[in-house]
């Protein structure tokens, strides 16, 4: 049958005419030749179009391998022109082409002139040209020959009349659709704002269009949207494959239509609307016919594996991809999250037109019946409670409303979905446009019931300590209804409160006067801690929801000396640190951002933080208020001018929080944030851009400076805190700065704070030195007029002076032009002369002044040392070894210590101690070096000394001979300091090569059995597990104690996941000992009491029930095969005769059951075989010669346990656990028939996996 007539010749006479024809003209061929020749034949094709017409070389160029009617074989070059004189256009063109080509040979290349004018005298002409013999042919096309042309591309043909301003009836093209699309808009969006986090489909569009012809049915939230993403994902190729397939796709919209393409020649791509009335006669004839047809169905269609399923969209990706769109910070978020991942929703939210058509569920009936549903949100099927409340607010049992949500998702743009067994409305916003006039007053009071019922009871896991709530949910410590409920709830409350329709639905209340009522009993004024930190999470939302009463609220809890709030700040335990107060935080943030409430947020945060004892939880309210005012990107839409005012009332009605936050304002150098969210349902951040402008940032630090100026003026200790920013201050504003610094300290202040003033500028002027190199640093006038203040601040008193020498923290010194040893030696220096003026000054009993003054205490020792020699020696020792305050101790230990390294070991042995006391005699031995010699040394003075010598010695000094090592540490245990020693062979040990293993082994036996006497109550576990390592790798240790050791450290070595590997190469190699394991852990199967043992006494049955415990660990652990050999092979004979010797005992002792489960556990590490499949063969062979249920199903619990603590992105889906069904049908592949039963365990893993997986996909659909 001849091809329709898409577009007739005078059709493109009269378009020849138009403007538009000469840019698109090029980008018809172009998409023709795509069109008619199979893309496996065109080599390449180069039309410009556009503004691209007029670069040089010719109008077109095309290489085919293949040719047709209308592309010819090989090479060709194509001119083009829409010229009305037609011939003189062809002969210049050509004339043209002649000359430039010069003198290559074209006469293997195709010459095609092409008009959309009608040219009578083509014949003539092209004889003319042909006789010529410049080119292999000579064409020309013109209005005839495009007409026929466009009959074998409809897709281009379609295109072309949507240009042509000659709508198709039923019929259209990608270009227009995408084009109508973007019409429908407030603005234009992206491809990328339909395809957010859909790349699944974008590789099934892929996998489809690359097979032969086949049907692709897509289940969206509605066809259209199906469409939708389809036209996107075209447009967001790169333009010659948009040419590829744009070219060859129709949407069918009209059945006629669409039955009148199947016969093109050319194999196009259909789109079945989802008004096309098509049925399966015509998907099937299309297949037959060489067609590509996409099918857009709605979730009514059957579940098959054969539909795939368009996923909805990530709201964060969206908001994204939104505000890269040129959306507003507000518009992003708020349409994101609106949309509910649908685009179909997105859609009607941003259209350019008010919402024309309602969909089929917000009319008439359905739309009565759904909408008291709306007012709930959310629920959990499975919560009983749940369906009670939702009977409630529904007016009908539960049974009649799950028939009608679960016949409504199925609806083509349905409202609602089920995932996981939560039902929720996809948009409550969108859903509230439908159905609030359908919404009675009487049912805003059933519903005002419901969340009174929901929100106003308090979490029962609250009844339980801070240190108990972390297993809450074990106890059964929970709130009778889900938090899909809870939430859906609140949400409600803030879209009533935000959506005023109380007109249209007959309410003679407003509906926000009608939400705060409900607000205020379920947050009263006189609420304790308990009912705010039920709330927790939903507290931003109940904010938005009636602020007014919400804050009225909070400023109650802040009254009197203890405020009620105050009781929120209490970190709980468990692996997961919160704190009650988080949410409260947040709702005050999301109040923020309103002009109208931030003055009030701002003093009930001060508030928080005044009673804010401080806590692991990084949400405090000082971060809170520095958060809103911060000055690059506040999050608040308050004027600069009000935030500034805000902050001055900050400063006077709470001083301290003020002048906190008005420092972490000041530029500090590197500063980040993190965003807070904007209202979910208010518009006031609408505008709101992230970062301001430099000219408002700059007036915002200026007013900063100045604040913080004006204030340390008034609070002179103010300076103190304020001369830390003084470099990052903006040069403008030095001078300001200065000038209060110098009418401060011209003033008559206290002695003591103008000691640290000077100690502070002292080292500020350091730092600024220290980075004098730097771009930022401060002029040289500047650092001049600073130290000239310092200087006139410079207290007189050589201790005051001595004191800054001794601090810890930044070196004041530090000079980096020169070595570090030279900058040690010019601080020592400086140190020892400080030590001889104030002895010069004051005498020897002010060092002890110092001393009780300076944060580095051993260094006063050490510099009064290299200062004064032994000339104070009467004074220091003994009298000060063991004086009652640690810091003069502590100098007359680093006195005593420096003093014996300086006069020698033969000075401090000879030194008289006659008279000294026991403990000041210790005390002095203890700073002799720690060696063999000191140790004899201190046998003289007989065993008391010496004990006491044990048990107070830090071992300082190392580097020790093994012979020290194992002497000190046999010493440490004697007198009660078994981690001490631990300790000592863990730091010296490792360095000796030569140090025997077993020696460690003796040692730390009799370590871990010896009484700790001493206070060191936390061992170092670390120290102990290095040291087994190092036993383990040692290949002359007994390896019978070092299994014991293991034993011993068990619990120990679980905890920090070392590997007991001689406890397990024990069990791999000992049936024996595998069946001791067993029976510690397991009662036998078939007795109640174990008849091999006596009834015991409490205190054995504790101490079974730890070995019990212990074994299970060990077992628990155990991954290594019996039989595994060193090449990682395993040994058939070896491995079978353990595996009967076990099965045996553990049947002769009633345990046969629980033995065959744990063997099957660690057969899941067995090796692969050589090709790859697994398990290993010996494997195989012993579950199919066992027949035991328990083995195979311990192996597929082993299986399951083997995968681990795994993570997943957010939204991820069942991707792990796809991957893990395929390689487990993999292997069940490999052994079908040589090992059917290791096989069927096999199936089974991956059939768990492939439902784990769907599973998993369904989790996903709720975190986007």
């Amino acid at each position: 049958m001849r091809e329709r007539k898409w577009v007739a010749a005078y059709q493109l006479n009269l378009w020849a005419e138009t403007t538009n024809a000469k840019t698109l003209f090029p980008e018809l061929i172009r998409r023709l030749a795509h069109a008619t020749v199979e893309q496996v034949d065109l080599e390449s094709v180069d039309f410009p179009s556009g503004e691209e017409i007029h670069r040089p070389g010719y109008d077109g160029v095309t290489v085919s391998k293949r040719g047709n009617a209308w592309v010819p074989v090989g090479m060709t070059y194509w001119e083009l022109g829409t010229d009305k004189y037609v011939e003189g256009k062809l002969n210049k063109d050509y004339n043209k082409r002649i000359k430039d080509r010069g003198q290559g040979d074209f006469r293997e290349t195709t010459f095609i002139s092409i008009t959309p004018h009608d040219f009578t005298k083509k014949r003539k002409w092209v004889e003319a040209k042909n006789k010529l013999g410049h080119w292999r042919e000579v064409r020309i096309y013109d209005s005839d020959n495009l007409e026929q042309w466009l009959e074998n591309a409809p897709g281009v043909a379609l295109w072309l009349r949507a240009h042509m301003s000659i709508l198709p009836d039923g019929l259209a093209d990608l270009s227009s659709h995408w084009d109508n699309i973007q019409d429908s808009l407030r603005k234009k969006l992206p491809p990328a704002a339909l395809l957010v986090t859909r790349q699944n489909m974008i590789e099934s569009f892929k996998e489809w269009l690359n097979r032969q012809p086949q049907a692709l049915i897509v289940q969206g939230h509605s066809p259209q949207e199906v469409v939708d993403v389809f036209t996107a994902w075209v447009e967001s190729l790169p333009k010659i494959e948009q040419d590829i397939i744009a070219s060859r796709t129709i949407i069918i919209e009209n059945a006629k239509e669409g039955r009148a393409l199947i016969d093109s020649e050319q194999r196009l791509i259909l789109i079945c609307g989802e008004r096309s009335g098509l049925d399966q006669t015509f998907v099937g004839e299309a297949r037959r016919k060489g067609h590509h047809i996409l099918i857009p169905v709605s979730s009514i269609w059957s579940q098959g594996n054969e539909i795939v399923r368009l996923d909805r969209m990530n709201r964060v990706e969206l908001e994204k991809i939104l505000a890269e769109a040129g959306l507003t910070e507000q518009e992003a978020y708020s349409l994101a999250h609106q949309s509910g991942g649908s685009f179909t929703v997105l859609k009607r939210r941003f259209s350019s037109v008010p919402i024309i058509e309602s969909p089929k569920w917000g009319e008439g009936t359905e739309a009565i019946e759904i909408a008291p549903l709306l007012l709930a949100g959310s629920w959990k099927e499975s919560i009983s409670a749940d369906q009670v409340i939702i009977s409630k607010i529904a007016g009908r049992p539960y049974n009649e409303v799950w028939g009608i949500v679960n016949r409504l998702r199925y609806e083509d743009d349905a409202p609602v979905r089920w995932i996981n067994g939560i039902w929720e409305f996809i948009s409550p916003l969108d859903a509230w446009t439908f159905l609030s006039t359908s919404i009675s007053p009487a049912q805003l009071d059933l519903f005002g019931d419901a969340a009174k019922d929901v929100l106003g009871v308090n979490d029962p896991r609250l009844e339980l300590s801070p240190e108990e709530r972390w297993q809450a949910s074990f106890l059964g410590k929970r709130f009778d209804h889900s938090n899909e409920l809870r939430n859906g709830i609140a949400q409600t409350l803030a879209l009533l409160a935000t959506q005023d329709v109380s007109a249209q639905i007959a309410d003679t209340m407003p509906l926000q006067i009608r939400v705060n009522r409900i607000v205020a009993e379920i947050l009263p004024e006189n609420a304790d801690w308990r009912r705010w930190a039920s709330l927790g999470g939903l507290l931003p939302l109940i904010a938005e929801a009636a602020p007014e009463i919400f804050l009225t609220a909070v400023e109650y809890g802040l009254r009197g000396d203890q405020p009620e709030l105050a009781k929120l700040f209490i970190d709980e335990y468990g692996a997961i640190g919160q704190s009650e107060h988080t949410g409260l935080l947040w709702a005050l943030e999301r109040l923020a951002w309103s002009p109208d409430f931030l003055p009030r947020v701002s003093v009930s945060l001060a508030r928080l933080a005044e009673c804010d004892p401080g806590g692991k939880i990084a949400n405090r309210p000082q971060s809170s208020l520095r958060d809103i005012f911060f000055s690059w990107m506040p999050h608040t839409a308050a004027p600069l001018e009000q935030r500034i005012d805000i902050l001055k009332l900050l400063l006077s009605r709470h001083h301290l929080i003020g002048w906190k936050l008005l420092l972490s304002l000041l530029p500090h150098g590197a500063e980040s944030i993190l965003d807070n969210p904007t209202p979910e349902w208010r518009f006031w951040a609408e505008g709101w851009n992230r970062g301001v402008s430099v000219k408002e940032y700059l007036l915002f630090v200026q007013a900063m400076i100045q604040l913080a100026t004006s204030t340390a003026i008034k609070v002179p200790e103010r300076w103190i805190d304020l001369i830390d920013y003084l470099i990052f201050i903006p040069r403008e504003d030095t001078e300001s700065v200065l000038e209060g610094l110098e009418s401060t300290t011209k003033a008559d202040l206290a002695v003591d704070l103008q000691k640290r003033l000077w100690d502070g500028l002292r080292e500020e002027i350091r730092k600024i030195q220290y980075h004098s190199d730097t771009k930022w640093a401060l002029p040289q006038h500047i650092i001049i007029r600073l130290e000239t203040i310092r200087d006139s601040l410079q207290p007189q008193d050589a201790i005051d002076l001595a004191i800054p020498l001794f601090k810890k923290g930044f070196d004041h010194v530090f000079d980096k032009s020169l070595s570090w040893e030279q900058n040690e030696k010019i601080r020592w220096q400086n140190r020892e002369d400080a030590i001889r003026a104030i002895i010069k000054s004051h005498g020897f009993d002010s060092i002890i002044n110092l001393v009780q003054n300076v944060q580095k205490d051993w260094d006063v020792g050490v510099a009064f040392v290299k200062a004064t020699g032994p000339e104070y020696l009467a004074y220091v020792l003994p009298a000060l070894l063991c004086h009652p305050e640690e810091s003069v101790a502590n100098f007359a230990g680093a006195y005593a210590t420096n003093l014996i390294g300086i006069s020698g070991r033969d000075w401090a042995e000879s030194l008289p101690l006659v008279g000294w006391k026991t403990a000041e005699v210790v005390k002095f031995i203890i700073r002799m070096p720690f060696d063999n010699r000191t140790w004899d040394y201190i046998k003289r003075f007989g065993s008391t000394i010496e004990d006491d010598y044990w048990r107070q010695t830090n071992y300082l000094t190392l580097r020790l001979s093994p012979g020290e090592i194992e002497r000190a540490c046999r010493k440490l245990i004697t007198v009660g300091r078994p981690i001490s020693a631990i300790e000592l062979l863990a730091m010296e040990a490792p360095t000796i090569d030569s140090f025997a293993p077993n020696v460690i082994l003796d040692i730390l036996e009799i370590a871990l059995a010896a009484p700790l006497k001493e206070k060191e109550n936390l061992i170092d576990r670390y120290h102990i597990l290095e040291l087994l390592e190092r036993l383990q790798k040692a290949t002359d240790v007994d390896e019978t104690k070092l299994a014991r050791l293991e034993w011993l450290l068990l619990p120990l070595i679980e905890c920090y996941h070392y590997f007991p590997a001689t406890l397990h190469k024990r069990i791999s190699g000992d049936p024996d000992f595998f069946i001791e394991l067993l029976t510690a852990i397991y009662k036998p199967h078939h007795r109640d009491i174990d008849e091999e043992k006596n009834q015991t006494d409490n205190e054995n049955d504790e101490i079974n029930r730890l070995q019990s415990e212990r074994a299970w660990k060990l077992l628990n652990e155990w991954r290594q095969i019996p039989g595994m050999k060193g090449d990682g092979k395993l040994g058939r004979r070896e491995l079978k005769e353990w595996i009967k010797s076990v099965r045996d005992k553990a049947a002769e002792l009633d345990r046969k059951e629980v033995c065959d489960i744990t063997l099957g556990g660690v057969f899941a590490f067995s090796p692969n075989e050589e090709d790859g499949s697994w398990p290993c063969i010996p494997i195989r062979e012993i579950i199919e010669d066992a027949e035991s249920s328990e083995l195979e199903r311990g192996f597929a619990i082993g299986i399951a346990n083997k995968r681990g603590i795994f993570s997943k992105a957010i939204g991820e889906g069942g991707q792990q656990e796809r991957a893990l069904a395929e390689k487990y049908d993999a292997y069940a592949k490999s052994c079908l028939s040589s090992h059917p039963r290791t096989a069927s365990i096999l199936l089974k893993v991956a059939k768990d996996y492939k439902i784990e997986a769907k599973s998993e996909d369904e989790r996903a659909k709720v975190d986007k």
